[in-house]
């Protein structure tokens, strides 16, 4: 939670933490993915651009 505050560009770390929970549980077990296959979360980071719109600050 703070990674998502400390980088600024977050103001909905509920939200962000929501969609974390979210991916992070549908790759490792909803899709047909290697579980140990980690180069995903990269993507998830709070200062990622693929996020969605609604983990990210409006200005």
């Amino acid at each position: 939670m703070q990674t998502a505050r400390g980088a600024g560009r977050r103001d909905k770390p509920y939200e962000y933490f929501c969609f974390l929970l979210d991916e992070i549980t549908e790759h490792l077990y909803g899709r047909e993915h290697d579980p140990n296959d980690r180069a995903f979360l990269n993507d998830l980071l709070p200062w990622s651009d693929k996020l969605p719109d609604v983990c990210k600050k409006k200005i």
